[in-house]
């Protein structure tokens, strides 16, 4: 026979986990009538074990079979909804795995991809009879009586589907007293235990329950399942696994610690040698083969898998990645949902991450500052017009920090954390102004200590940063030298609540929306915004104005059944017209002239580029953001205990010593190095001419929509000239019906262009998929 399984017949192939073990399970209300048959069973062998003086004489006595099954019916034989907990893992853009993530290591595998031998060995030392009995095995049942009466150690009575029951039941326990339930011996659990059973036989075929327990079964060290701890022990997989093996993995099924093969490895060969003399009483494995394993250990190859952001090669993108999927209702309904989803629904999730971007962006953060610095530089890359983030880093080493000394190590993602912008905000004003009809040549006179009616200062009014007037500047001039001055002149001039509102519609969501209109400071990045959306705003300039959040996951499907999940679409829309965008391009390419703040951070080769630096006062933190019609990034330095107690001075950076760091010098070099990277062997690229751009700037102004019915809006809007979108997410509106506008954008009163987009929030319970083609725009618009 050799290792062979010593049946002569094939065993059917399993039907596919899904089935059974990865879907919620609810099984069926059985009549009584149906269950008769195998309760009088039951009561025969019960009846047994009372003869024994093993069970209470009350379970059978002075009761009639009817009552025995109302009784039965009584009991709960609702299997409760189970979904076994597997590994998601994370693939970057080009399909290569990264990272996983799991709460219970385990490995779905399919009947026919598992070795013989493991059936062969459960089955001899569990269940022999598992392929002819039912959920109870009376035969088993009546020797368990008799052996444990006469005090002889053999196998117990509960069959492989009762076992099953046991483990679902434990695996959807959510406290300790549910898994105290699940595996209680008492006669109430047991009934119940077998109630479940009998539906499981009923409902599933014999191959369904045996490769649902094969994938269920806890089987030490943190491996669920046999593929898992096939790889766990033996480097190997579960259809690899040989007799010896297989047996050394069963063998833990009494216990698992008991058993184990690492720490306890005479106990463990001791407890395979048993499993492999059931393998030959029982046929399955020939007494030569028998005796030359057993005179050998089975040989250990262990793999410890590695699970989290801490032991994925991109920590920070995991853990951005993790908080992205959290907060998406596309992976459910709560926050909780998407985490048991995350952490065990058997997920591959393709994300937008480039590990050659990612590397970049490190190896540029890690150059200019190095891992010790008090100093962090955080990274995030983008590509306009789709959102998908490609790379984001820090130079810090992912992981909890040894002591209140260590600077080397966090687990914040400081990409997705919000702080002052500074003058990275100016080219939003700008935007405002464009798209208000102010042309780019608009000009102010630009003193140091500007005070102004319409706007509420500091003290000693606006200032530059050079405390000096620079003159008489249009819009290249002032953006060249970040002239605080002027940028606050163009915003009065613009207004401040439509200059917020451009600046949300391009993605800097954290800019409040109770602005009272007289913050002067906006204009100079007073308030705060993360790389992340620093970067989604200055990618939608690249894009030609159209919006997309931020991408992080490409695409989600289901291991078991290879389902395709619905995954967030970056919502991109046309935020501001690509005159506007077009125009505002034109003017960021000024800093990296001759004498401009960014000019010592220009491209290699002269490729064409957009950018802003910017420093917050009293240098608490400096940025630089920029882009090219094919990537966006934005880069933030500053020290993370708080840039006002530890302002930028005194910094090492970039191989020396600064006593002031700014935006061009501090973050402007990281920006550089990354994106010379993420640009290698891509054809230059720029925008069409600014002056044909100009010819489009036909601005109209966005008519109230709010709190009108949606066809009634939409009949508005088209008819003032305006493009309609209607977000797929509702909102709650006081005292609102279902199908009327809870919020626009952008806000009634601002003025946009001819290809500005309206886009609509509706209110709960409204129809967000109502087609609005009809109201054509161009028919409608003058």
């Amino acid at each position: 026979m050799g290792e062979s399984s010593g049946r002569d017949e094939a065993r059917p192939t399993g039907l596919g986990l899904e089935d059974l073990t990865w879907e919620p399970v609810a099984a069926p209300r059985v009549r009584a009538r149906q269950l008769l048959r195998p309760l009088l069973a039951v009561l025969g062998s019960l009846t047994l074990v009372l003869a024994l003086g093993l069970l209470p004489a009350t379970l059978v006595l002075g009761g009639t079979a009817q009552r025995a099954v109302e009784g039965w019916e009584e009991i709960d034989a609702e299997l409760p909804p189970v979904v076994a907990k597997q590994r998601t893992v994370l693939l970057d853009r080009n399909g290569r795995k990264w990272g996983q993530l799991f709460t219970e290591n385990r490995v779905a595998t399919s009947l026919d991809e598992i070795s013989p031998h493991v059936v062969d060995a459960l089955l001899a030392t569990e269940d022999r009879r598992f392929y002819d009995h039912g959920a109870l095995d009376l035969r088993a049942l009546a020797r368990a009586v008799v052996n444990n009466v006469a005090g002889a150690d053999l196998q117990g009575a509960s069959t492989l589907s009762q076992q099953l029951v046991e483990n679902l039941r434990v695996l959807s326990a959510t406290t300790d007293e549910q898994r105290g339930e699940a595996k209680a011996a008492s006669l109430g659990g047991k009934l119940a235990e077998l109630k479940l059973a009998t539906e499981l036989e009923r409902t599933y075929t014999k191959d369904q329950i045996l490769e649902a327990y094969l994938n269920a079964v806890y089987l030490g060290n943190g491996a669920y399942g046999v593929e898992a701890a096939a790889r766990r022990y033996f480097s190997t997989s579960a259809r690899e696994l040989s007799a010896d093996q297989a047996a050394t993995l069963v063998a833990m099924l009494k216990s698992p610690a008991a058993y184990d093969p690492v720490d306890r490895p005479a106990a463990s060969r001791q407890r395979r040698d048993v499993v492999m003399a059931r393998m030959v009483a029982e046929g399955f494995l020939d007494r030569d083969t028998y005796q030359r394993l057993r005179a050998r250990p089975t040989r250990l190859t262990e793999s410890r898998p590695r699970s989290g952001c801490a032991a994925s090669q991109f920590p920070y993108y995991c853990a951005l990645l993790i908080e992205h999927v959290l907060s998406s209702p596309e992976f459910g309904r709560t926050r909780e949902q998407r985490q048991d989803l995350l952490s065990g629904g058997g997920l591959v999730i393709r994300t937008a991450l480039d590990p050659a971007a990612t590397r970049a962006a490190e190896q540029a953060a890690d150059a200019g500052f190095g891992r010790e610095n008090r100093v962090a530089a955080a990274v995030a890359v983008m590509q306009p017009g789709s959102g998908q983030v490609v790379a984001v880093a820090q130079n810090r080493t992912f992981g909890a920090p040894d002591d209140a000394e260590d600077r080397s190590h966090t687990e914040v993602v400081y990409a997705g954390r919000r702080f002052q912008t500074g003058s990275t905000f100016k080219p939003l004003t700008l935007a405002a102004a464009l798209e208000q009809g102010l042309g780019v040549r608009t000009a102010y006179d630009t003193p140091n200590g500007l005070y102004l009616d319409a706007l509420d200062e500091p003290d000693g009014g606006f200032k530059n940063d050079d405390r000096s007037g620079h003159g008489v500047l249009d819009a290249y001039g002032a953006t060249r030298n970040s002239t605080n001055t002027y940028f606050v002149q163009l915003l009065a001039d613009v207004g401040v609540k439509q200059t917020a509102s451009v600046a949300r519609r391009l993605g800097l969501t954290g800019i409040p929306d109770d602005l009272s209109g007289r913050e002067g400071a906006l204009t100079l990045g007073a308030y705060e915004s993360s790389p992340l959306e620093l970067a989604t705003a200055y990618a939608t300039l690249a894009a030609r104005g159209k919006r997309c959040d931020p991408v992080l996951v490409l695409s989600a499907k289901a291991v078991t059944t290879g389902e395709d999940l619905p995954v967030p679409d970056g919502d991109c829309h046309q935020a501001i017209s690509s005159a506007v965008a077009i125009q505002a391009s034109d003017v960021l390419q000024a800093p990296f002239d001759p004498g401009g703040t960014a000019r010592a951070v220009r491209l290699a080769g002269g490729r064409p580029a957009a950018g802003k630096t910017g420093t917050t006062d009293d240098n608490a933190a400096v940025w630089f953001a920029g882009y090219t019609p094919q990537y966006a990034a934005a880069v933030w330095v500053g020290d993370p205990r708080g840039g006002q107690a530890h302002p930028l001075t005194g910094v090492w950076a970039h191989g020396y010593t600064h006593s002031v760091l700014y935006g061009g010098s501090g973050a402007g070099p990281v920006w550089r190095q990354t994106m010379e990277a993420v640009h290698e062997g891509l054809e230059p690229r720029w925008y069409p001419s600014v002056a044909g751009a100009a010819a489009t700037l036909v601005n109209r102004t966005v008519p109230s929509v709010q709190g009108l019915a949606t066809a009634q809006a939409a009949t508005l809007l088209a008819d003032a000239g305006f493009e309609l979108r209607v977000r797929r997410r509702t909102a709650a509106a006081d005292h609102l019906p279902a199908d009327v506008v809870a919020d626009q954008e952008p806000a009634a009163g601002a003025t946009a262009g001819r290809e500005q987009v309206v886009t609509l929030t509706l209110t709960d319970g409204s129809r967000t998929d109502l087609d609005l083609s009809g109201l054509d725009r161009n028919e409608r618009s003058p």
